[in-house]
């Protein structure tokens, strides 16, 4: 389902792939995006979600989580 406010192509070209243990490659996004995507959304537990991960990025002091 898409959400407006989000243009997926960029995101996924911001993207990171990590890959496993048993070198399964695994795409995951950065925290900004996920900030975004969330409250894209729109739904009360992303918005709750948001704010913890607000507070997760300011106690990173800015570091790539």
């Amino acid at each position: 389902m898409p959400v407006s406010g989000i243009w997926w192509p960029a995101t996924e070209r911001r993207a990171r792939a990590i890959e496993t243990e048993s070198g399964v490659l695994i795409q995951v996004v950065g925290m900004d995006d996920l900030i975004d995507m969330k409250r894209a959304a729109e739904r009360k537990k992303d918005l709750d979600d948001v704010e913890i991960l607000r507070h997760l990025r300011e106690a990173s002091n800015g570091k790539n989580l």
